[in-house]
């Protein structure tokens, strides 16, 4: 597993440089921050993109400084990498077991009922967002809780003449308090927002 170094660079698999169809020295590398799955988008042909660097010799390749700030990534810090066969791209994350929940601070209940975002837990594994839906729902099935993708919404960005199309989501329960309702709902709603975001600022 590659580890981060003093100088912000890691040692990049060969079995990676074959996907991304190979990768001479000096050639740039684009990197983009999908920050609703905490991913580190890595290609060769990236339109949208936050910043880039050239691949150097040996296989390293260095995470520009803005991009380790956003992610927190440090000297040290181990890296996992997947690949998307349809985008052709490489994903870099940091190595991480678990994340907090910020929704119930850790605690595992808002205002002592179950928090359904950790399942109770406190804290909770990265999933991609079809896998947190499915989750979701079956939260929602164990607690009474009705869960609800009602139709779209537009919003249209100032400046900007590509409308973003986003699920309605309505969580609705007699067995929760309306705020703690609101809070999930609030939470789900606006990763759904964040993840079409992004998936349309790669399409162009």
């Amino acid at each position: 597993m590659p580890v981060i170094n003093s100088q912000g660079q890691i040692t990049f698999p060969s079995e990676w440089k074959k996907f991304m169809g190979g990768i001479k020295v000096g050639e740039y590398i684009y990197y983009y921050i999908q920050q609703s799955e905490q991913k580190i988008i890595i290609s060769k042909n990236c339109v949208t993109f936050d910043a880039r660097a050239p691949f150097l010799k040996n296989n390293l390749i260095t995470i520009p400084h803005n991009i380790r700030k956003v992610c927190n990534l440090q000297n040290g810090d181990r890296l996992t990498f997947t690949y998307d066969l349809i985008k052709d791209t490489v994903y870099i994350m940091k190595a991480q077991d678990t994340f907090e929940c910020e929704i119930c601070n850790e605690e595992g209940n808002l205002q002592g009922y179950p928090c359904i975002v950790c399942e109770g837990k406190g804290r909770f594994k990265l999933e991609t967002w079809s896998n947190e839906l499915t989750r979701l729902f079956r939260m929602g099935y164990k607690y009474g809780i009705n869960i609800s993708i009602i139709n779209t919404n537009t919003i249209h960005l100032p400046d900007n003449e590509v409308a973003n199309i986003f699920p309605v989501i309505q969580i609705e329960s007699s067995n929760f308090p309306i705020e703690v309702l609101e809070k999930f709902q609030d939470y789900y709603q606006k990763r759904a927002i964040r993840v079409r975001g992004e998936e349309e600022s790669q399409d162009f």
